[in-house]
């Protein structure tokens, strides 16, 4: 090797390698001694930034290791593999250019299925299993309740809300650039976008993966299919197995979209927190505390029982939620839900129509018992089949 051949490292400035996977994923596969160059690299990082010295002779970097250049270029080509190391060379000035990168989360480097497979290769199915359980093993007791602030809680989202605006032409760029392929995103596809940024904190690129998977073919123009896109982000948000959902949800509700007209863009964003959220997710979004044990026993009921989806039965505790004063009635849900199923509704839209309906009748029939004593406490509900005057 010539001795003349320079190197200098480079590393972000908040580099923080997180040791314990370093040692526990990587550590089995690559070995010791390339962990070892590794850790030797990250410290002449330190004493380059320390000393303003950029560069020093290759050699002087593996010597202390009593290794060969050519066992340098092997140990280095390991670190480069797993995306430790990039390294880059300046012909002019002979010299080599060593970027250190920090290693994965677990969650990511299982989701890498040739990282995941190698590991378990190596350590064995029943040691894979044993870290899977230690690294999402977040040991808080069960009963637990989540009393954390949250970002809504503390600062007026109305200030900052250019934070939530998703930025389309970047998502455009990406694409042309990546697939060298122009995508339609329709104004649907656009408003489900939205939702997922603003609701799981999506960044432009897992926001265009899950894209990719939704792309069709149709009439010689590659187009983003809602119900597709759809799919993907659920697919996408169930892989994160420590994820939180219930800290995630912002949801947007708008009582006018039973007895009155909205335009697109608002109603595309009271559908999507329909039918882009679990039950509990969405209930807990509109009271803001956790759900007790008879709630969550209510749309427990509602899903097992009475066979339900999560989207219908969003839309019918908005619009229960109207008529029980902001508590969630069990009697009426439940008298509801038989409705939804004995006239067969079920998709969002057969729905909006039905409850349109039954809300103008029941403000006609208000209208009829202005006469009643005021002090009465009797709910009028939801009724298919019955009396109108019937109450409970």
């Amino acid at each position: 090797m010539n001795k003349s051949v320079l190197f200098s490292i480079i590393k972000k400035h908040d580099f923080s390698p997180n040791y314990k996977t370093l040692n526990d994923l990587y550590l089995p596969i690559i070995g010791t001694q390339a962990i070892s160059l590794y850790n030797h690299l990250c410290n002449e990082a330190d004493k380059i930034i320390d000393s303003t010295i950029t560069y020093h002779g290759l050699q002087y970097l593996f010597n202390p290791f009593k290794i060969t250049y050519n066992d340098f270029t092997k140990l280095r080509s390991l670190l480069e593999a797993f995306n430790l190391l990039e390294t880059y060379y300046d012909v002019d000035k002979q010299c080599y250019w060593f970027k250190l990168n920090e290693p994965l989360s677990f969650k990511k480097f299982i989701d890498n299925q040739k990282f995941r497979h190698l590991l378990i290769k190596n350590i064995s199915q029943f040691q894979y299993e044993r870290l899977e359980y230690i690294y999402n093993n977040d040991r808080l007791p069960s009963k637990l309740l989540n009393v954390t602030s949250q970002f809504n809680q503390v600062f007026n989202e109305k200030e900052i809300n250019d934070v939530f605006e998703f930025n389309f032409n970047e998502l455009y760029a990406n694409i042309s650039k990546n697939s060298h392929q122009s995508i339609v995103l329709n104004t649907e596809v656009k408003s489900l976008i939205s939702f997922y940024f603003c609701n799981y904190n999506l960044n432009i690129n897992e926001i265009e993966h899950c894209v990719y998977e939704a792309i069709v073919n149709q009439d010689n123009m590659f187009i983003a299919d809602y119900d597709l896109l759809q799919i993907s982000f659920k697919k996408y948000i169930n892989s994160f197995k420590n994820i939180d959902i219930f800290t995630k949800a912002k949801i947007n509700r708008n009582a006018k979209i039973f007895y009155d007209s909205l335009d697109q863009y608002d109603f595309l964003q009271v559908y999507n927190s329909y039918n882009n959220l679990n039950s509990e997710q969405y209930y807990y979004a509109i009271k803001k505390t956790s759900l007790d044990d008879t709630e969550l026993a209510i749309i427990k009921n509602l899903k097992e029982v009475y066979r339900l989806s999560d989207p219908i039965i969003n839309i019918m505790i908005d619009f229960s939620l109207l008529k029980t004063k902001g508590i969630l009635n069990a009697k009426y849900l439940y008298k509801m839900a038989k409705s939804v199923n004995g006239c067969n509704l079920q998709n969002i839209s057969d729905m909006l129509k039905y409850l349109r309906h039954q809300f103008n009748l029941s403000n006609h029939y208000d209208e009829a018992n202005l006469s009643l004593n005021n002090s009465s406490k009797e709910i009028h509900v939801f009724d298919i089949g019955e009396e109108k005057n019937k109450s409970w």
